[in-house]
This record gives structure tokens, C-alpha cells and sequence, in this order.
């Protein structure tokens, strides 16, 4: 279930224009508006006030000019934001006919101008800029009781769900959709989910990638990060986490399509805050070190000639230094901050 948040409106006489809008629009978390003409957009905006419109020029009734005009002539309307769908038919009469427009437009406002083709997915990180639409998450997971709630604490912490059941859908909507970041399930009915996450790491460099997985071990996680993982949920995955681990890594991400909403950055708790200066002893990071290569507690104590006591000790230690509760914890900050590695 796609959880849908501001409405825009779409106005196209093109039925499969509408259609395919309303299809990106709506994984995109969004709730999607449709007219046939500008009489009927007007009505719909004066009865759903959306976020955003987005309308082609040439229309019955009244066109897109005209309607641009009166919704910006009610002061309901006046930041309303507009992007006009500019085909090739338009090009010839639209430099004449905008001079006429920024003359009678409201302040001289104009709108977004996009030429087609486009493709759907610009057009939509274009709207959740205007609209300052909360970014939205893609969660391949195939559990639809998982699928639910994850959904729900994402919603309350200011996201919107793309929600996909296989690894092969998730990868559509990776490509076809404007997505912030995706939480990814380890175990995925079609496909393996280390794999997936190689393949959407290849063909979306830039994007965080989390994954979840319900059978967390080292080895698991370092595979995970060494094929570019952003951050690692083991399962049950607790009320804040999804909202924190998405925190941190959409922090990191340049673009603003893709900046965490003021919302979300409230909505959890602060964590406590790991010092940049490493806290872990020398001989602690010699333990992790052998955590990262899969030893066990004995094989440790083995290799160092400790008792398996003292390991164990020396584990307890770096928990309470991280602030964490287990190996694959520990190990994953230790990996993510360059303290071991796997070579």
C-alpha cells in the first residue's frame, strides 16, 4: 500500500498522458488529480487544493494559458506552483502567446516550462521540488505485514512508500521512479538480495542503499557493505531505526531531491554521538578486526592466546564504546568508519 500525501493536479485531453502520470505520480507518493480540460482543473483545484499543477497548453474549454491565469488570479492560488507540458505543436505560437502571458500574469510569474518528450521521472523530481514533497523510500520487501509497517513509521517520520514484493519490481521502480533512498530485504522471493543490491548499485551509483535482513550475521554484513550497502537493519527492525538509518545516510546525499524533510530529521530521537576520534583500544580493534574475517569468540582466542573470557570481554567493551547490543553492530561501524577492513 502506497501511503499518498500532497495532490497534484494533472490536466492532459491525452487519456494516456493521464494514465501514466497518474501511475509515477502515484508511486511517488503523491495523490494524483486528473482533468480532462481546464474548466474541470479548475474546479478540482478549488475543491482539492493541490500542491502542485502540471497541465498541457492546448485544451478544451479553456486552454492552458487561461487557466494558468485565473488560478493565479485568486489569491487562493497566487504561490500555487505550475509546470506547463510544452509539446512541438506549441513551440511555434508559444513565444508569442507568453509575451501576452507574463504581461497579464500576477506579478509577472510564470510558469515551469517542460518540452516534451520528458521522461516521467523528471517530471516528478521537478514536482517534489515545487511542491516540497516529502522524498519517497522504496521497500522491496516481500512480507506484506513487514511491507505495512515499515510503511507506516516511514509515513509518520514525513516519507513516502514505494512499496515492491520482488526483487525484479524493485528494480523497476528504482530505474522508472524518483526515489530518496531504498530499504532493501536480504531475502526476496525471485532473487538474491546481495545480488540485487550489486545490480542497483551499478546502475544507481549515487543512491542509499540499506538493507534488512532477518538472519544477521558478519559475514552477511560485510557482503553487504563491500558491495555498497549504505547501512545494514537486522530484523525485527526496531520502531526508530528505518527513520534514523535513513537520517544518516540521506545526510550525506547532495542532491535536493533526495534531503531529508525537516519532519523526518524530528521525528527520532538524536542518537548518541560516536567521537570522530577512534574509541576502541588497540587490542579491541584487533578483535574486530578478526570479527570482520568471520572468526568466532574461540578462533579469536585462539589466534590472540587469550581465554575466550577475555574475548569476550573485550567484545563487551567495544558494545558499550558503540553503543550497541552486537557483533554485527559493532562490526558495521567499525567498517563504515575505516577502523578494519576486510583485506
Amino acid at each position: 500500500m502506497i501511503h499518498h500525501r500532497q495532490p497534484v493536479l494533472v490536466v492532459s485531453s491525452d487519456p494516456d498522458c493521464l494514465t501514466c502520470l497518474q501511475g509515477h505520480f502515484g508511486h511517488s507518493g503523491f495523490r494524483t488529480l486528473l482533468a480532462r480540460d481546464g474548466e474541470e482543473a479548475l474546479d478540482l483545484a478549488r475543491q482539492e487544493r493541490p500542491a502542485i499543477v502540471i497541465t498541457d497548453l492546448d485544451l478544451p474549454r479553456k486552454d492552458g494559458f487561461a487557466l494558468t491565469l485565473e488560478l493565479w488570479g485568486d489569491p487562493a492560488f497566487a504561490e500555487l506552483p505550475i509546470v506547463w507540458m510544452v509539446g512541438p505543436s506549441d513551440d511555434t505560437a508559444l513565444d508569442v502567446r507568453l509575451h501576452g502571458f507574463r504581461s497579464r500574469s500576477v506579478a509577472g510569474r510564470t510558469p515551469v516550462i517542460l518540452p516534451k518528450p520528458f521522461r516521467c521521472g523528471e517530471l516528478v523530481r521537478i514536482a517534489q521540488g515545487l511542491a516540497a514533497a516529502p522524498p519517497a523510500i522504496l521497500v522491496i520487501e516481500d512480507d506484506p505485514a513487514c511491507q505495512e509497517i515499515i510503511a507506516a513509521r516511514l509515513e509518520a517520520g514525513g516519507f513516502g512508500c514505494v512499496p515492491a514484493s520482488t526483487g525484479q519490481a524493485g528494480l523497476g521502480l528504482a530505474r522508472d521512479h524518483a526515489v530518496a533512498a531504498i530499504l532493501l530485504d536480504l531475502r526476496l522471493p525471485d532473487q538474491d538480495g546481495l545480488e540485487l543490491l550489486g545490480t542497483l548499485r551499478r546502475q544507481l551509483p549515487e543512491l542509499p542503499i540499506i538493507v534488512m535482513t532477518a538472519h544477521g550475521s558478519e559475514a552477511i554484513a560485510v557482503k553487504a557493505l563491500t558491495s555498497g550497502a549504505s547501512d545494514y537493519l537486522i530484523k525485527p527492525i526496531q520502531r526508530g531505526q528505518p527513520l534514523a538509518a535513513l537520517r544518516k545516510v540521506l545526510a550525506t546525499v547532495p542532491p535536493a531531491s533526495r534531503m531529508l524533510p525537516q519532519e523526518a530529521v524530528h521525528a527520532v530521537e538524536p542518537e548518541a554521538e560516536i567521537t570522530p576520534e577512534l574509541p576502541l583500544s588497540a587490542r579491541e580493534l584487533e578483535v574486530m578486526a578478526m570479527v570482520a574475517h568471520g572468526l568466532d569468540t574461540r578462533s579469536i582466542a585462539d589466534q590472540l592466546v587469550l581465554s575466550e573470557r577475555t574475548v569476550a570481554n573485550h567484545l563487551s567493551r567495544v558494545y558499550q564504546k558503540l553503543k550497541v547490543t552486537n557483533r554485527t553492530q559493532a562490526l558495521l561501524i567499525c567498517l563504515q568508519n575505516g577502523w578494519v577492513n576486510t583485506d
